[in-house]
């Protein structure tokens, strides 16, 4: 009986010792990282005296450094190519030896920028419409009225100028007025559009002054010989000015300079200098 409990004993410790070396997980160990080496050309291959490196590219189509002497001339630098194409060293099946690389001219890769699409904004109907007719002027209409093609300003538009007026638009009329009607000095004919109630509905004639691209600015005229001291909005006396004129923008008769510098009525200023 007592040795059937050692018997017992014994096999109980060998389990218990057995878990304990089961339980101990050996360390992993790291996996071996291969070196990144960086690739050999001229820049860090060392020639010997007398010589000197290039690139050539090999059979196998990579670019490798070659050592040449240094008065070797069958080279990139002693090859003129076409604007067209460029140099470049390349490896020969070698017969005798040496066997240097030989320059040879190539054609250049086309590198073309790439294409934007050209935003297209699908327009409606009536913008689209408005737009052909902004775009068309009388040289490019054709028409069959009797009047034939004549600009007008319509009585509405999405982009006044800058007085409010409407652009002048090309359009065929039945009759053009304006060849009948002589407007004065400094002012043109102008047809303009009419609310139509019962059709024909022939624009209007009205002479308007002729615009001047030198002078932008609302209610103002161009003048070879201005005053050097124009009124402005405010003055209670006159003021004393020299007797020389100017060339410039001047504001129109019966305006005058605000404070901002821009043309307003007389009436708007208040007092005035005489």
């Amino acid at each position: 009986m007592t040795i059937i409990i050692l018997l017992l004993a014994c096999l109980t410790v060998r389990y218990a010792s057995g878990q304990e070396e089961a339980a101990i997980i050996a360390p992993k160990k790291p996996l071996p990282v291969k070196p990144v080496l960086p690739s050999i050309t001229c820049a860090n291959v060392l020639c010997i005296m007398n010589s000197t490196c290039v690139m050539y590219e090999a059979l196998d189509g990579k670019m490798k450094p070659y050592c040449l002497p240094i008065d070797y001339e069958n080279t990139c630098a002693y090859t003129k190519c076409p604007i067209n194409k460029k140099c470049v060293m390349v490896e020969v099946t070698c017969v005798k030896a040496p066997c240097y690389p030989v320059p040879e001219c190539r054609p250049r890769p086309i590198v073309l920028p790439p294409i934007k699409p050209y935003p297209v904004e699908p327009l409606p109907i009536e913008a689209a419409r408005k737009k052909r007719q902004t775009d068309v002027t009388c040289l490019t209409a054709k028409c069959a009225t009797p009047g034939g093609c004549a600009m007008t300003r319509p009585l509405n538009c999405d982009t006044p100028n800058s007085d409010g007026s409407c652009p002048l638009q090309a359009g065929c009329v039945q009759v053009n007025p304006c060849h009948t009607i002589d407007c004065a000095a400094g002012t043109q004919c102008v047809l303009h559009e009419i609310v139509c109630v019962t059709a024909p509905c022939n624009p209007v004639p009205t002479c308007e002054p002729i615009g001047d691209s030198r002078c932008p600015g609302k209610n103002q005229e161009w003048s070879d010989c201005g005053s050097a001291c124009p009124k402005k909005c405010g003055q209670k006396e006159p003021m004393a000015c020299i007797e020389v004129c100017r060339e410039g923008c001047f504001c129109k008769k019966g305006f005058c300079l605000d404070k901002l510098g821009q043309c307003v009525a007389d009436k708007t200023c208040g007092v005035l200098a005489k």
